[in-house]
């Protein structure tokens, strides 16, 4: 085959038409955004409004000295201790109430909801960390 006639036809197949389409599959390859969101920690605090009910409910007793067992953090509150009665000790009718009745600061209707609907979730795991002593 005559040289002139194999290079005419090489820069036909791979001229600038092949180019283009290539440039333009190649961006969304490398752009997409799933890359980062794979390499993201998995989630293993508190869910943000959660740990807000806890800490201003639970944490000043279950973080210090007054109450055992102690959690700070989830997975404490996975344990077997708490996970068997948590949904009946926080409401105001139970035998023997989290926070007990005598305390100034009892949770409110929507705060005792929070609670309630993360428990019956199964106490999902979210972005907000450990409660403070």
């Amino acid at each position: 085959m005559n040289r002139a006639l194999w290079l005419t036809l090489f820069f036909a197949a791979c001229g600038p038409e092949q180019q283009q389409v290539e440039r333009s599959v190649t961006p969304a390859v490398i752009d997409e955004p799933q890359v980062a969101s794979a390499t993201a920690a998995p989630l293993t605090g508190f869910p943000c409004d959660v740990r807000e009910v806890l800490q201003a409910n639970c944490a000043s007793c279950h973080t210090g000295q007054t109450y055992s067992p102690h959690f700070f953090t989830r997975e404490d509150l996975l344990q077997p201790q708490f996970t068997q009665s948590l949904a009946q000790r926080i409401q105001p009718t139970a035998d023997s109430p989290m926070p007990p009745r005598a305390m100034e600061r009892q949770p409110t209707a929507a705060e005792r909801q929070v609670l309630e609907a993360w428990i019956a979730a199964g106490l999902p795991a979210g972005e907000c960390g450990a409660l403070s002593p």
